[in-house]
């Protein structure tokens, strides 16, 4: 079973509950349904959308831990000052040598500023993609009310579970890209 402790960011936990909700509709829908070949794809369905909620959760630990990094919050407080004083600090300085070093200085700190709005987008793009997913479990749990009252057939059965595969190869994706840049475990820039 994924766990959600140790979640500080409220809103964050706030989605895997409503997560969790989904999950637990959709398996007490599932049993209701008559013994079956439908009602073991939504059975598998059910298994998947596990799955599909353990990316969610890897993707909000992430998320957690990164905003309250102390050094990423460190640095980018510290870059807002220190850019503005070495950009003064430059147009004031005469001494080849020192408007050098200062000139150095301030590529590397406006590179880190990059990265680090870089890192930002990504973050904001993965919280965004948090929140699709939890609208993909409404639309989930929906289709599998559907399923269930038509007494269809089960193509309509394997589409929903194709949709969900697709959505954890997707949210998989996005847990991926963020541990390319970002290690949560070590709260800090990744490997």
């Amino acid at each position: 079973k994924y766990n959600v402790n140790g979640l500080r960011d409220r809103p964050l936990r706030d989605k895997l509950k409503k997560a969790e909700e989904y999950h637990q509709q959709i398996k007490a829908t599932v049993k209701t349904q008559k013994d079956g070949i439908l009602k073991e794809r939504m059975q598998r369905t059910t298994g998947e959308i596990y799955d599909w909620i353990g990316n969610m959760v890897r993707l909000a630990r992430r998320l957690d831990s990164y905003r309250v990094d102390p050094i990423i919050k460190g640095d980018r407080d510290e870059l807002l000052k220190s850019i503005p004083a070495l950009d003064a600090r430059l147009r004031q300085e005469s001494d080849p040598r020192v408007r050098q070093q200062i000139e150095t200085t301030l590529a590397d700190q406006r590179r880190l500023q990059e990265n680090i709005a870089e890192l930002d987008n990504r973050m904001q793009r993965a919280d965004l993609q948090l929140d699709s997913s939890l609208a993909a479990l409404g639309t989930v749990y929906s289709q599998i009310l559907l399923v269930g009252s038509k007494e269809v057939d089960s193509d309509r059965a394997e589409r929903l579970s194709a949709d969900i595969a697709n959505e954890v190869t997707s949210l998989q994706d996005v847990v991926d890209s963020i541990n390319e840049v970002y290690d949560y475990r070590t709260l800090g820039p990744g490997k």
